[in-house]
């Protein structure tokens, strides 16, 4: 589960599907979804 923007100091960032699309900019989705899990949901 992600946090919201504001619990993790990243106002600009926002919502948990925010924060989830930048980290698979940043790594790809595919470890996205290793770092946070299949159960999240995909933007």
């Amino acid at each position: 589960m992600i946090q919201e923007g504001y619990m993790l100091g990243l106002p600009n960032l926002g919502t948990p599907q925010m924060i989830r699309s930048r980290i698979a900019e940043i790594v790809s989705v595919q470890k996205t979804d290793q770092f946070i899990g299949r159960g999240a949901t995909t933007p």
